[in-house]
């Protein structure tokens, strides 16, 4: 009962337009919108205060949308919290990746606050595992109340003594007086590890036959880095293909694959081949071709520039810089171009 773990564990995009109740949104998401430690505020036989959890259907794009999450209800009375409780796909014992886009709308008191937890079972409020709390950022900064720009969160955690097999659950948590915010693209992951060629076989962090079943059972795929596979992309032309499989070895993986982690390549940019600098036409020196040096300008710091490719004199001058907007590795042609 062990599953064959591809990565993402079904993402919830919120932009599923079929009908509700057969809504993607209304059969995977178990919601609340109560709080029983509000009993105590009105006293047994009243009706508990009355947030809101609901589909937005339109709210960024069109047929794009989000989970709204709010402590204030229809009625105008403020619940001490709200939850909506994700249910994803069965996962082993590597870690999870729990990712999500963010955006806090109200937060008039300050007190708004969204609890992460990792949970094994479907019902809202059961077997919960705290990952992480998040509060709205500073003004200038995305998923801020005066933000129009989503943020993300990110993050690796350990299952500890959860079990996964039947399904992986991800519960949110809203707390604050009148606090709402907004939730998109809901997606657990299991992440390439940092092992190149480890998939999550029998053992994590060990490259075994089982990896290269993964990596046998995508074959055919195209532009993995979409659906957050692009390190099965050993040869990296935007496809699992032929190449790919006879790539795959035990020995010789860590020789196949790009410098960075694997972990980092799911987001990878392109598949393409391009020439990042002419030809060298300049006087040589003795047998030594020029010296080409990769990395980026300097800056103030406030943005990452981009990467280019850097082509010297023997004095260190820098003779023509292109950009290298390419994932991949740095090879040069018969000719002496680079790629």
């Amino acid at each position: 009962d062990i599953p064959l773990l591809g990565f993402s564990l079904k993402i919830i995009d919120m932009d599923d337009p079929t009908p509700s109740p057969n809504n993607e949104f209304d059969l995977r998401v178990d919601l609340r919108v109560t709080d029983t430690a509000d009993r105590a505020e009105v006293g047994h036989g009243v009706p508990l205060p009355e947030g809101s959890i609901l589909r937005l259907e339109h709210a960024r794009d069109t047929n794009d949308g989000v989970m709204e999450m709010a402590t204030k209800g229809p009625g105008g009375e403020n619940a001490t919290s709200v939850a909506a409780k994700g249910a994803f796909a069965r996962a082993g014992d590597e870690d999870v990746t729990v990712e999500f886009e963010y955006l806090f709308m109200e937060d008039p008191a300050g007190e708004a606050e969204l609890i992460v937890y990792l949970s094994d079972t479907p019902e809202v409020g059961g077997s919960l595992m705290e990952i992480a709390r998040i509060r709205p950022p500073a003004a200038d900064r995305a998923g801020s109340v005066e933000s129009t720009e989503f943020a993300i969160f990110s993050g690796r955690f350990a299952r500890g003594s959860l079990n996964f097999t039947r399904g992986t659950y991800v519960e949110l948590e809203l707390r604050g007086t009148d606090a709402r915010c907004w939730i998109d693209n809901w997606d657990p992951v299991i992440r390439c590890g940092v092992v190149c060629g480890d998939y999550g076989g029998w053992l994590y962090g060990v490259i075994g036959i089982e990896d290269y079943l993964l990596l046998l059972s995508e074959f055919g795929l195209s532009w993995p880095v979409s659906v957050h596979k692009g390190c099965l992309d050993l040869i990296n032309d935007g496809v699992i293909n032929v190449n790919d499989l006879m790539a795959w070895n035990i020995e010789g993986m860590l020789n196949v694959c790009p410098a960075k982690s694997a972990q980092d390549l799911y987001g990878a940019s392109s598949n393409k081949a391009l020439v990042s600098t002419k030809s060298y036409t300049g006087p040589r020196i003795g047998i030594f071709e020029p010296l080409v040096v990769f990395g980026k300008p300097a800056g103030d710091g406030v943005a990452i520039p981009g990467d280019y490719l850097y082509s010297t004199e023997a004095d260190g001058t820098v003779i023509e810089a292109a950009p290298a907007d390419a994932e991949g590795k740095v090879i040069a042609d018969a000719d002496g171009r680079l790629y």
